[in-house]
C-alpha cells in the first residue's frame, strides 16, 4: 500500500514557504504564491479564526494599524496590501499550527517542522560547497535568504530538535547542531547569528526554576523593556568601554557597530516625529535619509513601522500567545529560541516572521496541552462521580 501524504502536512509545508523565501524563485512569483496561500488558509480555516479571540484579535488589530500607517504615509495600494498580507500571514500561522495540533498531535507538528527546516538547511548548506558565494559580501543571498535568515533558521531548527527529544540525548544532539550552526554563521559572517546561537548553548543548561521564570509571559516584556532601556537609556550600553572592547576585539566590528550608532540617533528622532502610527510597512524613511539601513533594532523597527500603538498591540499579542506554559517545560526549547532572538533584536530587525513562527509553535502546543489537561480533568471527575454513585 502506497504512502499517503495528508493534506495538513502539505499545508504546513506551504505555510513554512510563505515565511522562508527560496532565493531562486523570482520575487513576483513568490509574492503571488504567498498571497494565494494566505487567501486559501483564510477561506479554509475561517471558522478557526474565532477560536482564540484575544491573541488573534490583537494581531488583527496590528494588521489594521500597519496597513493604515502604510496608506497614510505612502498612498500606495501595493504597500498597503503588502502590510495587510504580513499581518494576515502572522494570523494564519497561529491558526494553521493550532488546527494541526488539535487534529493530530504536538509531536507531529514538531517533527514535521524539523523535517521541513532540515531539508531546506541541508540544501542551503550543501550549496556552500558548490556555489561561488562571496561570503564577505553582507548582501549575499543564499538558498534560504540572507546571512541573518540562514542563522535564524538554524537556531529555530536547533530548538525544535531540543523540544522533540526531552532527554539528555536531545540536549547533546542540540548542542552538536548548535556548534555546527555557529560555524555556519561564522562562514557567512553573521555576528548576530553567532550571538543568538551562543545564547542558546548557554540556555541549554538552565535549571528548572529558571525555565519556569522564562516561561512566564511577563518575563518576556521585562526582558524586552530592560534590554532597550540599557541600549537607549542613560547607560548607553553599546558605548560602555567593556562593550566597545568586545565589539572591536572579539567581533572585529567598528566602534559604531557598522554605522548602527548613526541609525539609532535618527530612530529616536523619527519616533518623536510620528509616535502614534509610524511610517508604514517596510518604510523607506532610512533610505531617504541615509541611502541605506533600517532601525537595526527589533522593537524600534516595529515602532517606526506601526507606531507606539501598533507596537503595544503587537507585543501584547505575543505576551498572551506565550501564556499558559506546561509545568513540565515541554516547550522550553522554543522559549529558548524566543529569548535568544530577543537578545539578537538589540541590533537586528528579527522580531518578525521567523520569530512569530516560534511564538506560534508555543501557542499551538500549549493550547493543545491545556485542552488535553482539561479533558483529563473532566474524565477524572466523571469517573470519581460514577465510583461514588456505585459505592452509595
Amino acid at each position: 500500500m502506497g504512502y499517503k501524504i495528508k493534506l495538513s502536512t502539505i499545508e504546513i509545508i506551504l505555510l513554512v514557504l510563505t515565511v522562508i523565501k527560496i532565493s531562486f524563485i523570482p520575487n513576483d512569483i513568490f509574492m503571488i504564491i504567498r498571497y494565494l496561500t494566505i487567501i486559501y488558509f483564510i477561506v479554509r480555516y475561517f471558522k478557526n479564526f474565532f477560536d482564540s479571540k484575544l491573541v488573534l484579535g490583537l494581531f488583527f488589530a496590528y494588521t489594521i494599524i500597519l496597513s493604515y500607517s502604510s496608506w497614510i504615509n505612502t498612498s500606495s495600494v501595493t504597500w498597503t496590501i503588502s502590510a495587510a498580507a504580513l499581518g494576515l500571514n502572522y494570523i494564519v500561522i497561529f491558526v494553521v499550527f493550532s488546527k494541526f495540533c488539535k487534529d493530530r498531535t504536538n509531536d507531529e507538528l514538531i517533527i514535521l517542522l524539523i523535517r521541513i527546516l532540515g531539508c531546506l538547511i541541508i540544501i542551503n548548506d550543501f550549496f556552500f560547497l558548490i556555489a561561488s558565494y562571496n561570503f564577505a559580501n553582507a548582501d549575499e543571498t543564499y538558498i534560504i535568504g540572507n546571512k541573518f535568515e540562514v542563522a535564524f533558521c538554524h537556531a529555530l531548527l536547533a530548538c525544535l530538535i531540543y523540544v522533540r527529544g526531552k532527554s539528555i540525548i536531545s540536549k547533546v544532539e542540540t548542542l552538536a547542531f548548535l556548534v555546527y550552526s555557529i560555524i555556519i554563521s561564522m562562514i557567512v559572517n553573521c555576528t548576530t547569528g553567532i550571538v543568538i546561537l551562543s545564547v542558546l548553548v548557554i540556555m541549554l543548561w538552565s535549571p528548572n526554576w529558571l525555565k519556569a521564570v522564562l516561561e512566564k509571559p511577563y518575563t518576556f516584556i521585562l526582558a524586552l523593556g530592560g534590554e532597550n532601556i540599557l541600549i537607549w537609556g542613560t547607560t548607553q550600553l553599546f558605548k560602555q568601554p567593556y562593550v566597545q572592547n568586545i565589539i572591536v576585539n572579539v567581533f572585529h566590528k567598528s566602534p559604531d557597530m557598522t554605522g548602527r550608532e548613526r541609525l539609532y540617533r535618527a530612530t529616536l528622532n523619527l519616533v518623536q516625529e510620528k509616535p502614534l502610527w509610524g511610517y508604514g510597512y517596510n518604510t523607506d524613511i532610512y533610505r531617504i535619509m541615509f541611502g541605506y539601513g533600517n532601525a537595526q533594532n527589533g522593537l524600534f523597527h516595529i515602532i517606526t513601522q506601526a507606531g507606539i500603538i501598533g507596537a503595544v498591540i503587537y507585543f501584547l499579542g505575543i505576551v498572551f500567545a506565550l501564556a499558559k506554559a506546561d509545568k513540565n517545560h515541554s516547550m522550553y526549547g522554543m522559549y529558548m529560541y524566543i529569548y535568544a532572538m530577543l537578545i539578537g533584536s538589540a541590533v537586528e530587525i528579527n522580531l518578525s516572521k521567523l520569530f512569530i513562527m516560534g511564538v506560534a509553535v508555543i501557542f499551538a502546543c500549549n493550547k493543545t496541552l491545556q485542552n488535553i489537561n482539561e479533558e483529563n480533568k473532566r474524565k477524572g471527575f466523571k469517573i470519581r462521580k460514577k465510583v461514588k454513585f456505585i459505592v452509595n
